[in-house]
């Protein structure tokens, strides 16, 4: 199975960062390691180590590949990061400089936003909060589109995770999600839990 671009698929090429160093990487949901090759593992990743004791990598059409050896990274997608250990392939077995697997993606603080044309990739861990208020009182019965705003003002994404607010009645639940802020404004969606 080929890895090529195509409208719908060229939102699984990023740029990423091994290290901090800028490299092209391919996103792919289905493997579950990040892989390099050998010859790009030199450039970026030098102190790689070499081993004969990695599982035998098994792909499409039950293709088999055997890692060289594996190193400790740290990779950077979007405004995503994570330390990963990469496995280094042979060059031939690889169309693109770096894959990324699940063992990225899936990472419990990673937040993967998709659709037929974007992939966004953020990291849930922020420590910067930031506070969101009301514009006016709102009843919240069921899903309810509420607008609010920041302080200190502020522009950009904000990731809501799951979770309930229990004032007597005046239950609600935070649904979780990626929401935009503009110039200190923007909207939420809590649902009621009446």
């Amino acid at each position: 199975m080929a890895i090529d671009s195509d409208e719908s698929s060229a939102k699984y090429y990023k740029l990423a960062f091994i290290n901090g160093k800028p490299i092209k990487c391919f996103i792919d949901f289905g493997s579950t390691a990040t892989m390099i090759g050998e010859s790009m593992a030199s450039t970026y990743l030098p102190n790689w180590n070499k081993t004969d004791c990695l599982p035998n990598l098994k792909g499409f059409g039950d293709a088999i590949v055997k890692p060289f050896g594996e190193v400790t990274a740290e990779l950077k997608i979007d405004s995503a990061a994570a330390i990963v250990q990469i496995l280094i392939v042979p060059d031939n077995v690889m169309r693109i400089p770096l894959l990324v697997g699940q063992n990225f993606t899936e990472q419990s603080h990673i937040f993967v936003e998709k659709d037929y044309m974007h992939l966004n990739l953020t990291s849930t861990n922020c420590d910067d909060k930031i506070k969101l208020y009301c514009c006016s009182d709102v009843l919240i019965d069921n899903i309810t589109l509420v607008t609010v705003y920041t302080e200190p003002n502020y522009t950009g994404e904000i990731f809501i995770e799951n979770s309930g607010r229990y004032k007597m009645g005046k239950e609600y639940y935070m649904l979780q999600g990626l929401f935009f802020i503009n110039n200190g404004k923007g909207t939420v969606l809590p649902k009621g839990v009446r």
